[in-house]
């Protein structure tokens, strides 16, 4: 029996996207096949997970934000930060293609 929940591949070409394609999207709506190049979209788009994830690291950057600037300088505090947001964005794309169906946009 074949598993109706396919987050890995893409609807049109039937290639898997991979995470990269996810993550480079930087917004769920932006996310584009690397082979076809068509839109995708996740259905249902987990809004509360995400949410969640945002809180969570927008807490750690407040909390570390005063720490860091008065050390160094914002560029390097710009770098932590992103460097800080790439474990949540790892997770979030993990769980949509395991969990959410892809979709063209």
């Amino acid at each position: 029996m074949e598993n109706l929940v396919n987050g890995k591949d893409c609807p049109n070409c039937k290639m898997d996207i991979g995470l990269l394609a996810i993550v480079k999207a930087g917004l769920p709506n932006l996310i584009k096949c690397p082979n076809c190049k068509k839109r995708l979209k996740y259905k249902p788009f987990p809004l509360l997970l995400s949410g969640v994830c945002i809180i969570v690291y927008l807490s750690i950057i407040l909390l570390l934000t005063p720490l860091i600037l008065s050390k160094i300088n914002i560029v390097f505090t710009c770098v932590v930060a992103f460097l800080l947001w790439q474990p949540f964005e790892y997770f979030i794309a993990k769980h949509l293609r395991a969990k959410y169906q892809l979709r063209l946009k």
